[in-house]
């Protein structure tokens, strides 16, 4: 679980490692290294793959501007990702 200031998408790239409910529709660098790092190891970007309204999906608001950024995330080992539940 980190502050990874990473904008998941919803690109083909991100399939096999991020679920289909993230907020952006853009890549952000930080978002190719965390997608490399997943897929690398097995992992899964787990925060993306819960349903919610977006006001519950951002972490950031860019100051002056409504853009909200979903750039917290948690990544944990395919193996153990069912134990990651929401609770919201």
């Amino acid at each position: 679980m980190g502050d990874f200031n990473a904008k998941i998408d919803r690109e083909k790239f991100t399939a096999t490692v991020a679920g289909k409910y993230t907020l952006h529709e853009v890549t952000s660098e930080n978002e190719k290294g965390l997608g490399q790092l997943a897929a690398r190891h097995n992992m899964i970007i787990k925060s993306t793959g819960f349903e919610h309204k977006r006001i519950h999906k951002g972490a950031w608001m860019c100051p002056g501007t409504n853009v909200v950024n979903q750039i917290d995330h948690v990544v944990t080992n395919k193996r153990h990702a069912t134990s990651i539940t929401d609770k919201l």
